[in-house]
C-alpha cells in the first residue's frame, strides 16, 4: 500500500510541477541490528527516495519504479540523513530541505 500511494503522490507532483527527477523524503522506524530489537526508544531516520518519471510512462511503470526506489533505500536506512548530506555537500538554502522539498509519510493505525 506504501508503494501504490507513494508513486500516486509522485505522479501527482509530477503533473502540477512538470518535474521528472522527484525526491521524495519519508521516514523509516526499521531497527536492522539484532542488539537494538529489545532497546526501547524511537530509532527514526529520514530518507531520500529519488525517481526518474516522465510523461511517456504508465502508471504500472511508475509504480514499478518508486516499488525499485523504496527497495533500495531501504537497503540503505542505516546511513543517517545528516551524514548523507554532509557527504553530498548539496547548495545550500536555509529555508529549505538540503535534498528534497516534500515530506511522505503513511501510518497504519
Amino acid at each position: 500500500m506504501f508503494v501504490l500511494l507513494l508513486a500516486a503522490f509522485k505522479v501527482l507532483l509530477h503533473r502540477l510541477t512538470a518535474n521528472d527527477d522527484l525526491i521524495v523524503g519519508t521516514p523509516t522506524f526499521a531497527r536492522g541490528k539484532a542488539e537494538l530489537l529489545r532497546t526501547v526508544g524511537s530509532f527514526v531516520n529520514t530518507v531520500a527516495l529519488r525517481t526518474a518519471l516522465d510523461a511517456g510512462v504508465t502508471f504500472r511503470e511508475s509504480i514499478a519504479r518508486v516499488r525499485r526506489t523504496v527497495m533500495e533505500a531501504l537497503d540503505a536506512q542505516e546511513l543517517p540523513l545528516p551524514l548523507l548530506v554532509q557527504r553530498l555537500q548539496p547548495e545550500r538554502d536555509p529555508s529549505r530541505m538540503p535534498l528534497f522539498d516534500t515530506f511522505f509519510v503513511y501510518q497504519r493505525f
